[in-house]
């Protein structure tokens, strides 16, 4: 059996986010001073290395505190040495033990909160997605690329259908009869994602998909530039917001 997390290692985490946190601040300071010309290499430390420890870090804080609050909650004493012998066998017993007492659990409301919470996260960015596709669609129609942007939008609404369906994993986690916290030491139910792990993964997927979307604009944007280019020659910039149709491409003469 296997202890996830004990106190030194949270204060380890605690610490190590304290002290990296931070970094960012202090990098752009660089950024726009001289310093970062003079210690380049503590520059991108500050930058790019510490804001990754930094989120690790406050991710392990919060992980092991959900976890150690559903030991506390099972009466379960929290491990401050996990490869301690002694403290090991302890936890294995009073896990054993909660195991054996398993009708005297303590009663859990039938939905857990935190669930429904990272589902609306996720279908609140759903649909803010599918609101951008509206406008992206209507933005290059406008212009006359409506028959260029169908993949795009394909592409774009498998994305957001991925957020819909992001949203009803962690919706059907809301069952306490289904799935249980981490350190939740009764059987026969799946583990649910906390909020710790469920927004930092959203927050990933987020910045992957939101790339995604800024690359899908900037295509569409560049067929519709170079087709200004094509129709107007080196006055293209003073047509922007014109509409272009293929009818008018001096190729199509």
């Amino acid at each position: 059996m296997k202890i996830k997390y004990d106190k030194t290692e949270q204060k380890i985490f605690l610490i190590a986010a304290l002290i990296c946190t931070p970094g960012l601040p202090l990098g752009l300071l660089f950024l726009f001073t001289e310093w970062g010309a003079v210690v380049p290499v503590l520059y991108l430390i500050l930058m790019y290395f510490s804001p990754i420890v930094a989120i690790a870090a406050w991710f392990g804080y919060l992980d092991s505190r959900f976890y150690f609050g559903e030991l506390e909650k099972h009466g379960i004493d929290l491990p401050v040495h996990k490869k301690n012998p002694a403290e090991y066998d302890r936890f294995v017993m009073q896990i054993n033990e909660a195991q054996k007492n398993f009708t005297n659990a303590p009663k859990v409301e039938p939905f857990e909160k935190s669930s429904m919470i990272l589902a609306g996260i996720a279908w609140v960015i759903a649909a803010g997605h599918l609101l951008w596709l509206f406008w992206y669609a209507g933005h290059f129609a406008k212009l006359g690329m409506g028959g260029e942007i169908g993949f795009m939008i394909f592409v774009g609404l498998l994305v957001t259908a991925g957020w819909g369906g992001g949203g009803y994993f962690y919706f059907r986690q809301r069952s306490n009869t289904l799935y249980k916290n981490d350190g939740d030491p009764y059987p026969g139910k799946k583990i649910r994602a906390n909020l710790a792990k469920g927004i930092l993964t959203m927050l990933v997927m987020l910045c992957i998909t939101s790339a995604g979307f800024r690359l899908i604009y900037s295509m569409t944007d560049y067929v519709y530039r170079s087709r200004l280019q094509n129709i107007y020659g080196d006055d293209w910039r003073d047509h922007l917001g014109d509409r272009v149709e293929k009818s008018y491409l001096k190729d199509d003469n």
